[in-house]
């Protein structure tokens, strides 16, 4: 509304006290309403008379109407008796500005600024050394207040900082509002801090609906403070983060940039239990990120994200450095049902991902369901993908993950740059606390090549895997999970392994799987026996259990790898259990080499189709079984190697694929019918081994 305020003139000059005044439409020559406030308070209040405002006592006239050009009526201190008419007067027309489009109506430019405010209404200098920590945080408690968008100029940069260290962020919000535009540095004379902007400690805090986007936060990590910490524990309140939410629905945090963070977790979104979901954490990048003057090394993730239905969408997280000491993980996730991790790249970070089971998420079992992993890029020092099925906080019931795609994600682990003697090596690993069930997991077409070691690195001891399961005593069950296409390169022990525990594989299958160089590890403290292509060592397979299409290859002069399989399993296993693929060994050297298929115990049976090039013949392990019809194709030798009794432990060879025999029989005399004949009870009798098998 336009607020009128003009001194009341009689015709002789003066200032008339105590009159009247009324507003006409001069098209319908109707009472104009009048109000006394910009909420829009009828003017009776103030005036005593309705639709009349009273000057005061010094003459003057004061009364809001919606903006346009009207007669104004004078009336005599009664408010009856009629003076003058005063036309076409302008209340606001002046100042109007009209929306393009149809529709449009027209407002003040007031009324229009109102809807936006800047640092600047609030005295920001926004030159990069001027302390606008003041202004920001009127600017941001005005926006809450009255639900207004609170964005930056274009080119300016607000410095900030603190007088002293603060558990409270330096920019403290109190609802959700959109944040546009601002870029904040903080400068080095700040003190601790949480972080920059949000709500914290408390939870009571409601942030539903903030969205700041197309903003830069540079903490200047270099030149200010460092994490706080006890001993070798970060003082939480002092997590120096950019913005923590723990409280509030449809977080949305896209398109912005973080520079030169040393915290906890720049992007901070915990609503634990229950309090947080639909967050979108999209298109921001974050870097130079990890870095300390002090070299302090602690657990630190670009982003840390807790809820129901989060998007994590073609997001770039770079460490300062690869050998930066708090660049722990690139994301990190702890969903509920149904996230979304797309297109994401990380690289300098030790992970890539860190994808585990959410903590009770308000009446819900807190399982991570529904969800997907694909399309991203981890460029990464030790581990690509970690996959949490454990218990956490009061999640302990229900499936650790279920109904959980991960698929063509390229993966690149540089171990030459782990320092930790004692790391782990993983591509995608299922992580070893995984004590609540897995069910309906799908892992394919994914891409995972380690560094190849030409020279020992510094790691020495635990697994380097390039897919894997590994417990060492759990109990965990997982269920229909399926492995399809995908590819492991230089893996530095085993590249593909199920190592269950006391846990149970069932219905699970892998199927295309290459394995190239496997065992690549030159580290001294790497067993030589675990130099593995594929590892399957429940307790327990039941339903059933295939793995078809497996493609070992070693095109290294000497080959490192000292067991293509490995199966094994802690009771007899009745499920029906498939090995089908091929084993090619290219170089000169093969005395490394130890066993096609290795079996530590008599519980498993399988039907086996292996082929083998370069190998030299079979070697099987002192009584391992494998069921009737199982073979071993010798290429380079020409030689079949087939299992002629159920249970048995000894293969008999026969020349390869026996059409060899019909050629030579042909060759000799025999008629083509013949060998056609007997060519075709020999593709009858495999068929009918294999049917007997499974």
């Amino acid at each position: 509304m336009f607020h009128y305020y003009q001194a009341l003139i009689s015709p002789a000059g003066g200032t008339l006290p105590g009159y009247f005044a009324r507003v006409i439409d001069p098209d319908a020559l109707t009472t104009v309403t009048m109000a006394s406030d910009d909420a829009g308070t009828p003017i009776i209040a103030v005036s005593g008379v309705a639709d009349m405002a009273k000057a005061d006592d010094a003459g003057n006239l004061s009364f809001y109407v919606e903006p346009g050009t009207y007669h104004l009526d004078i009336y005599s201190t009664d408010a009856v008796t009629f003076l003058r008419r005063l036309p076409g007067v302008a209340m606001g027309a002046e100042n109007l500005v009209t929306a393009l489009g149809a529709g449009a109506v027209a407002r003040t430019f007031e009324a229009k600024a109102r809807e936006i405010l800047s640092p600047e209404d609030f005295g920001a200098a926004g030159d990069g050394t001027t302390n606008d920590l003041a202004a920001l945080v009127a600017a941001a408690a005005a926006a809450c207040t009255y639900g207004l968008e609170l964005r930056g100029k274009p080119g300016a940069t607000y410095a900030i900082a603190s007088s002293g260290n603060t558990s409270t962020p330096l920019i403290p919000l109190t609802a959700g509002i959109k944040v546009r535009g601002l870029s904040i540095k903080v400068l080095g004379t700040t003190g601790l801090y949480p972080c920059i902007i949000g709500a914290y400690p408390s939870t009571a805090t409601d942030l539903s609906g903030l969205s700041i986007r197309d903003c830069e936060f540079d903490h200047n990590v270099m030149a200010g403070p460092n994490l706080q910490v006890s001993g070798s524990v970060l003082v939480a309140q002092y997590s120096m983060d950019t913005l923590i939410v723990l409280t509030g629905d449809d977080i949305d945090f896209c398109d912005n940039v973080i520079r030169n963070a040393s915290c906890t977790n720049p992007v901070y979104i915990n609503g634990d239990p229950g309090r947080t979901s639909r967050i979108a954490f999209n298109r921001n990048k974050i870097i130079d990120f990890g870095n300390n003057p002090a070299g302090i090394f602690h657990d630190a993730s670009g982003c840390y994200l807790v809820g129901d239905y989060i998007e994590c969408i073609d997001n770039y997280v770079a460490g300062a450095s690869w050998t930066a000491p708090a660049t722990v993980a690139g994301l990190e996730l702890h969903p509920g049902k149904f996230a979304e991790v797309r297109g994401n790249v990380v690289t300098q970070m030790r992970d890539g991902c860190n994808f585990y089971g959410v903590t009770d998420n308000g009446g819900n079992t807190g399982d991570t369901e529904n969800s997907i992993v694909t399309d991203n890029v981890f460029d990464v020092r030790a581990i690509g993908l970690l996959l949490g099925s454990g218990t956490l906080g009061s999640h302990i019931s229900g499936f650790g993950l279920r109904a959980v795609t991960v698929s063509n994600n390229n993966i690149r682990i540089r171990q030459s740059y782990v320092s930790d003697a004692t790391q782990e090596l993983f591509g995608i690993a299922i992580s070893s606390g995984a004590t609540l069930p897995v069910k309906g997991l799908v892992i394919e077409g994914n891409r995972i090549e380690f560094d190849e070691e030409l020279t020992p690195p510094t790691y020495s001891v635990g697994e380097c895997v390039g897919i894997g399961i590994n417990e060492a005593s759990l109990n965990a069950v997982y269920e229909d999970v399926r492995f399809a296409d995908n590819e492991i390169v230089n893996a530095p022990t085993t590249a593909f392994q199920l190592c269950a525990g006391n846990g149970t594989l069932k219905n699970c299958s892998i199927a295309g799987l290459r394995i190239v160089r496997p065992g690549s590890g030159t580290a001294t403290g790497i067993n030589v026996a675990h130099r593995r292509g594929v590892v399957i060592d429940p307790n327990t397979i039941s339903g059933s259990f295939s793995l078809t299409g497996l493609d070992i290859v070693d095109d290294r002069a000497t080959t490192k790898m000292t067991r293509a399989i490995t199966l094994s399993a802690s009771v007899a296993v009745s499920a029906p259990v498939l090995i089908e693929g091929r084993v090619t060994v290219s170089g000169t050297t093969t005395t490394a080499y130890v066993n096609l298929v290795e079996k530590a115990d008599n519980n498993i049976t399988p039907f086996v189709d292996l082929a083998q090039v370069g190998l030299g013949g079979i070697v099987n392990s002192a009584g391992a079984t494998f069921k009737l019809g199982s073979r071993v194709t010798d290429r380079a030798n020409g030689i079949e190697y087939v299992m002629l009794t159920d249970g048995g432990t000894t293969f008999s060879a026969r020349p390869v694929f026996a059409q060899a025999a019909a050629v030579a029989d042909l060759a000799g005399g025999a008629s083509l019918a013949d060998v056609i004949t007997a060519f075709n009870t020999m593709l009858a009798s495999d068929r009918t081994a294999k049917q007997r098998a499974a």
